[in-house]
């Protein structure tokens, strides 16, 4: 279901960025009807609405338009997730796995504590990676278009970060951790997988051919491209406390709303366990935020 999951979820962040731009109340029906499609395909697509939603109320002057604006979509979708939970428990049948993320989630929860934390950090190292991994030619495209004096405060802050995480990252990937660079289910020693074949996928034998230099070709594109999407962001994001609220220009409104996003979508899966697969729709996100934000630094210079 990643594939149609992204698909219907890139559609309602299409209409959702074209709303937080120009305000259309069309785009905003449009976006919340794509968000209800993504969302029945996997429940975590609630994150879309309600991303938009913070941005809504964050962005705007508080009004009761601006609030009705802001949980319309949350409220319609999340009431197609709960109809949908209720017509599946009494007419269909729910499927053996349906409830398993949230079960994943509220057992890390309940049973790591505190410990918890760790495991957040734990997983967004890997998030971080990976989508520094997949962004690397895009982020690599608008580097030289950040590029600042060295006097300046925000580029150090912001080189000395890349820096730290190229540096931790690469210990990460040399002692393993969190299996780190390769942590099995789409990539691994012998390419694009998973390998499900009885031997392999069951038995744990370890026969394939590893492709050569695959790990540290892995490693090495990660931890640049996860320190050149950090430089980007806080490069781009330090340019925004500049601004005064409710100043925001088209360009940084989708920015941010892509930014809240990603983050509510990221939040329950990086505590509850995740593939690199589950990802995939961060890439998209990313790529949106970095594109405006960039072009919001040059314009400023």
């Amino acid at each position: 279901t990643d594939v149609p999951f992204a698909s219907l979820s890139i559609a309602a962040l299409l209409f959702f960025a074209r709303a937080m731009r120009g305000g259309s109340l069309r785009n905003v029906v449009l976006g919340t009807l794509a968000a209800c499609a993504a969302t029945l395909v996997r429940q975590v697509g609630i994150a879309i609405p309600l991303g938009f939603a913070l941005s809504i109320l964050v962005l705007n002057p508080r009004s009761f338009k601006n609030a009705l604006l802001a949980m319309g979509p949350v409220i319609v979708v999340g009431g197609v997730l709960v109809t949908y939970n209720v017509w599946l428990a009494r007419w269909v049948g729910v499927p053996a796995l349906y409830h398993l993320p949230m079960s994943n989630l509220q057992r890390a929860v309940s049973e790591n504590g505190l410990m918890a934390i760790g495991v957040v950090v734990s997983n967004a190292c890997v998030a971080m990676f990976y989508l520094g991994l997949f962004s690397l030619p895009f982020t690599l495209a608008f580097l030289p278009r950040l590029a600042a004096p060295l006097h300046d405060t925000q580029h150090r802050i912001a080189a000395v970060v890349a820096v730290a995480t190229f540096l931790l990252l690469s210990l990460a990937c040399f002692v393993g951790f969190a299996g780190l660079p390769l942590i099995g289910n789409i990539l691994h020693e012998g390419g694009l997988g998973p390998l499900t074949l009885r031997d392999v996928y069951l038995l744990g034998m370890h026969h394939w051919s590893h492709v050569p230099f695959l790990r540290a070709g892995v490693t090495v594109a990660g931890t640049a491209g996860a320190a050149v999407l950090i430089y980007t962001l806080l490069r781009s994001l330090m340019a925004l406390t500049k601004k005064k609220p409710g100043r925001f220009e088209a360009r940084e409104r989708v920015a941010l709303f892509a930014l809240a996003v990603g983050f509510v979508y990221l939040a329950p899966i990086a505590l509850g366990g995740f593939y690199e697969r589950y990802l995939l729709l961060l890439i998209p996100l990313v790529l949106l935020a970095v594109s405006s934000l960039r072009q919001m630094v040059e314009i400023g210079r």
